[in-house]
């Protein structure tokens, strides 16, 4: 009776440790299934457009209100794409090795938490947006609209469309037009033409300036520097023009000074 009753105590023992073997190996098919799931469905999403990171941006990517866990270095690219599941527009980011690493290396805990992405201080995506961590990417969701993302991803990659937003362009066509300077136009008048000064040669700088004489024309040129011939744009004998042209070249340094060496005007 003793040995039956042993037996069936270690029948029931081994029957229970194969059900709970057995029930341990499906909920760990079951995890794989939806990781490789999730793998797969990255994989096959269509991928709209791809930025390059540049250096001269700081991407800080954070838990709101907490320190960034993601920060250039960790970051090599960002991809604009489009879910085949539910055609929603998310940003997905390349992780470099240092990324990777950091990513092993902590536990990055964002599920569900609003996410602060910010471009040189200022924030790339209009809060609040979410993101996972998946197939060794970071992927950011509630964006937006494809525009709104591809926006997004130029802010945080193109230093130019950067500059561009920062300075209250639409576009960064808008920004660039605004930088051109058009070259002025100057009267036709024999008292007032541009005079083209011969070529200055290097290997025979000019003379040290004499005092102006009584009575003598007056050139005025407009320079960097009294004797940084090379930096000259202009030379007049109309001052007028000479104070025009430097003005509108004042941030390069450019200001007036007669041909013997004065400063004449310092927009």
């Amino acid at each position: 009776m003793k040995k039956s009753l042993t037996t069936y105590r270690t029948a029931l023992a081994i029957g229970m440790l194969m059900t709970l073997v057995l029930s341990c190996g499906c909920s760990l098919r079951r995890t794989a299934n939806v990781n490789n799931k999730q793998t797969a469905q990255i994989a096959s999403d269509e991928r709209i457009s791809q930025y390059i990171t540049s250096s001269k941006i700081d991407i800080e990517i954070s838990v709101a209100g907490d320190d960034p866990f993601f920060t250039n270095d960790d970051i090599s690219s960002i991809d604009v794409m489009k879910s085949i599941e539910d055609k929603g527009i998310y940003l997905m980011f390349n992780l470099s090795e240092i990324g990777l690493a950091r990513a092993n290396s902590k536990n990055i805990n964002i599920e569900d938490k609003s996410l602060s992405v910010t471009a040189n201080g200022a924030q790339a995506l209009t809060p609040p947006v979410f993101g996972k961590i998946r197939d060794n990417c970071l992927v950011i969701y509630g964006v937006g609209g494809l525009e709104e993302a591809q926006d997004a991803a130029m802010i945080m990659t193109s230093y130019d469309y950067n500059l561009a937003i920062k300075n209250g362009y639409t576009t960064q066509e808008e920004y660039e037009k605004s930088l051109v300077v058009e070259e002025p136009e100057y009267e036709d008048k024999e008292e007032n033409v541009y005079i083209h000064e011969p070529e200055i040669d290097e290997h025979n700088p000019e003379p040290e300036p004499a005092p102006p004489a009584s009575g003598a024309t007056i050139i005025y040129r407009v320079r960097k520097s009294a004797n940084d011939a090379q930096s000259q744009i202009g030379a007049f004998n109309y001052i007028d023009n000479a104070i025009r042209l430097a003005e509108q070249r004042s941030s390069e340094g450019y200001k007036v000074y007669d041909q013997y060496g004065n400063l004449i005007y310092a927009p």
